[in-house]
């Protein structure tokens, strides 16, 4: 997954809504920590997303400079 996001230049907008996170949250947080990154826009409305999955996803946002939307509404979680 995170070989094809990386290749994809010109990916600004990446909707994951409504998908189990799990495994993919390296990936993710591997794309969005990326320098060559330009997503502006990651929905995960819905998303099953647990604290360690989203632990992943927080540490690339630390450093990403081109995300401006995140959008987390009614995420699930195990609680």
């Amino acid at each position: 997954l995170t070989h094809k996001l990386k290749n994809l230049k010109m990916l600004t907008h990446l909707d994951l809504s409504y998908n189990d996170i799990d495994e993919s949250s390296k990936d993710i947080e591997s794309f969005l920590g990326h320098e060559a990154c330009t997503l502006k826009v990651l929905k995960l409305d819905g998303a099953d997303v647990d604290d360690i999955e989203c632990s992943h996803m927080m540490k690339a946002l630390e450093t990403n400079k081109v995300l401006t939307t995140l959008s987390i509404s009614v995420v699930k979680t195990p609680f």
